[in-house]
């Protein structure tokens, strides 16, 4: 419980040197918000996760509405609620909040929510999943669900877990797609795919610190197995917690990749979009929900079978396994179909 908390503290510290490792951006997006007169809003945990910043993009890449962009996390939350009230105050209110991606459904994310129904702006949820793991996280409350639903006029969640949660709470089925991140990261990567001459020659190692520190899994020796096994198989061993932003150097470190190993979602569900072999390692059930719902044959290891079945054997079979890029198109092509209606319904 400590660990976790300690780095929950480190996240919010890693927040505040955002604004002073990216100035520019930081400069440039306060003065759009303020200057620029929106119709739209996009809000989204914070830009450090390379996962939730992914997913904000995709979903502003499906919709190609421009409009305001705010961060959701607690280091922020006030300055994003009172810029909301204040274009309410001034009869410049947006038309809608587009929420998501991410795993915005959890008790750390319950006051961005209460705050977003307090605001009356409609909301558009898209992509959003559940998000529990033991005492560090619980899922948003039936009664906070119902709220939300209540105030959107557009719901569609990442898995079938979290519809069926939702129904639980509200009677209401949500549509289910793939995280809005697959959009942005098969077209972002487009620009940087592996050319003809270009060999994959490393292991990607994607972990989610806290979850792996909270586990009955070492990570210290988990991460010395996989270098381990990287080593027999011939290939180079890199690693990266996604928590440095989303950047040409870490999409041209998964295009290195013959293997991604992942406790973390958004370095499978990059993985996927890149059409990478991937391994799942389901610290965290919400890598559970994804791969069950979306690539069923994928390498999918739970955490009371991860420290035996990490193995050369194994992660020769994940790399001969690769998602037929017809069924990638399609869930892109279901993503690009949902937010078609979402944007005929708010012009």
């Amino acid at each position: 419980m400590l660990i976790g908390i300690d780095w929950r503290i480190r996240q919010f510290l890693n927040s505040y040197r955002y604004i002073y490792r990216l100035p520019f951006h930081e400069i440039s997006r306060v003065l759009s918000n303020t200057f620029k007169q929106n119709d739209f809003a996009y809000i989204y945990a914070e830009p450090l996760n390379a996962g939730d910043y992914a997913s904000y993009k995709g979903i502003r890449f499906l919709s190609g509405l421009p409009g305001a962009e705010y961060y959701g996390s607690k280091f922020f939350l006030n300055a994003t609620i009172n810029k909301l009230h204040r274009s309410y105050d001034n009869h410049s209110r947006y038309k809608a909040l587009f929420i998501g991606g991410g795993g915005l459904f959890h008790d750390a994310f319950d006051s961005l929510w209460e705050r977003l129904i307090d605001v009356n702006i409609p909301l558009v949820v898209f992509g959003v999943g559940i998000n529990s793991y033991q005492s560090l996280r619980k899922s948003t409350s039936k009664e906070l669900m119902r709220r939300i639903y209540e105030r959107s006029i557009y719901f569609r969640v990442r898995d079938n877990v979290t519809a069926e949660f939702v129904e639980k709470a509200t009677g209401f089925r949500p549509s289910v797609g793939i995280c809005p991140s697959v959009n942005y990261i098969y077209n972002l990567n487009s620009v940087f795919q592996r050319g003809p001459s270009r060999k994959a020659t490393h292991l990607l190692h994607v972990y989610h610190e806290a979850d792996m520190l909270n586990s009955s899994v070492s990570f210290t020796e988990l991460r010395e197995k996989i270098m381990h096994v990287s080593r027999m198989m011939n290939l180079r061993y890199d690693e990266t917690n996604h928590i440095n932003g989303l950047s040409r150097n870490l999409i041209n470190r998964y295009n290195k990749a013959a293997l991604v190993v992942s406790s973390r979602l958004h370095g499978c569900i990059f993985a996927l979009a890149m059409s990478i072999p991937f391994v799942a390692l389901s610290i965290d059930e919400k890598i559970s929900y994804f791969v069950e719902t979306h690539v069923p044959d994928a390498f999918l290891l739970k955490e009371e079978d991860i420290m035996d079945n990490v193995s050369k054997d194994l992660f020769s079979m994940a790399m001969k396994y690769q998602p037929k890029q017809s069924t990638i198109n399609e869930m892109i092509n279901e993503n690009i179909h949902a937010m078609q209606g979402v944007v005929k319904l708010l012009q």
